[in-house]
């Protein structure tokens, strides 16, 4: 497995920071979550106040389909928050909510924090990440 540099990763960061997703990549370079963790993530799953998150579920592909189930474990596991990225995921939360009202009734409420602009969850396999070497 190749992984990045601090350099590389503050690169991508830098190169993605006005993309849709840029808070979910920052949340997978700053936890080490998997990609999937990362997507099933709910807003109830997030104690911001004391800058944690309880991992719970995923999303994965299973022959095939998208299924969203437990963690690989079946019992998740809590991950510490920087401070920086709690305040991103708050401004996210105000982000989210104003797409809720924009779509009113069309927006579909999973409560996932990474999660398309109608609230759907996001194909895994729109997050790939892979180093370039």
């Amino acid at each position: 497995m190749n992984t990045w540099s601090a350099k590389e990763v503050a690169t991508f960061l830098e190169g993605v920071s006005d993309h849709r997703h840029a808070d979910l990549y920052t949340f997978l370079a700053l936890t080490g979550c998997r990609r999937g963790e990362a997507l099933g993530l709910r807003w109830r799953d997030l104690e911001l106040d004391r800058n944690m998150a309880v991992i719970r579920q995923q999303i994965g592909k299973v022959s095939g389909k998208v299924v969203i189930g437990s963690t690989k474990d079946n019992k998740g596991h809590t991950v510490a928050l920087d401070p920086g990225l709690v305040g991103r995921l708050k401004d996210w939360r105000k982000a989210q909510d104003r797409e809720r009202e924009l779509l009113g009734q069309g927006y579909d409420d999973t409560d996932l924090v990474f999660a398309n602009a109608d609230g759907t969850y996001i194909y895994p396999k729109v997050i790939a990440l892979r180093a370039a070497r």
